[in-house]
């Protein structure tokens, strides 16, 4: 049984749900897609006064998005 969060997703960061269970645990389906994500991620860094996000998970972030992305082109398993 999976809990419903009260915060917010440290993965998305939208409410609702716990990051083990965030839609973005996909890989994106399209180049846009997947750009828009590290976007997002970008966006929620550049607000850190309101998202508390530092560098270092900004950077974690990009680098589980990049990860899953070369992975799904390349028809590998994402670590």
């Amino acid at each position: 049984m999976v809990l419903p969060n009260d915060g917010n997703c440290f993965r998305c960061g939208e409410p609702g749900h716990w990051a083990d269970h965030c839609p973005l645990n996909y890989p994106a389906t399209t180049t846009a897609e997947h750009l828009a994500r590290i976007d997002r991620i970008i966006e929620r860094w550049t607000d850190w006064e309101s998202t508390g996000m530092t560098t270092s998970q900004k950077r974690q972030l990009i680098e589980t998005e990049n990860r899953m992305w070369n992975s799904a082109k390349t028809g590998a398993k994402a670590k």
